[in-house]
């Protein structure tokens, strides 16, 4: 899904170190969030798929 047209010509979107991640469809985290630190920080018990990292 990509960004409207109205929220994407906003002046303010989102913060410059922000990074965006394609999804991979398969409920996994992308590949970039796949470091030891952050699952084992966030998602200890593998629990949260890479679905509800997504506000649309």
């Amino acid at each position: 899904m990509r960004m409207s047209e109205t929220v994407a010509n906003r002046p303010f979107v989102h913060y410059p170190q922000e990074r965006w991640f394609a999804s991979e469809g398969d409920g996994k985290w992308p590949a970039a969030m796949r470091n030891p630190e952050l699952p084992a920080f966030y998602n200890p018990e593998g629990e949260i798929g890479a679905g509800v990292l997504v506000y649309w």
